[in-house]
């Protein structure tokens, strides 16, 4: 969420779509899958399938996550954790 909210989208007129992650445990990577922004937020994504206008302020801002972890090789069992979620920025 950070890296989302930290991302200039008036500077770029692009979207952040995607956030990968890495340390000695877990590759962890984060897929936008939609921002939903107000109709009339000056700043949206160039990629128009990126986004969708809502009609609602309250609501301007949220964005669709894919979330997926997998730990490194030093665990025995594979784990492949996956979660999508609704955010706020």
């Amino acid at each position: 969420m950070l890296a989302i909210h930290a991302h200039d989208r008036n500077a770029t007129g692009e979207c952040l779509k995607e956030i990968k992650i890495s340390d000695e445990q877990f590759d962890a990577n984060v897929t936008v899958k939609k921002y939903y922004l107000h109709k009339n937020e000056p700043y949206k994504c160039t990629d128009t399938n990126l986004y969708t206008d809502i009609e609602t302020e309250d609501s301007n801002g949220m964005v669709w996550l894919e979330v997926t972890v997998t730990p490194k090789e030093k665990f025995t069992d594979t784990i492949h954790l996956v979660r999508t979620t609704l955010q706020k920025l």
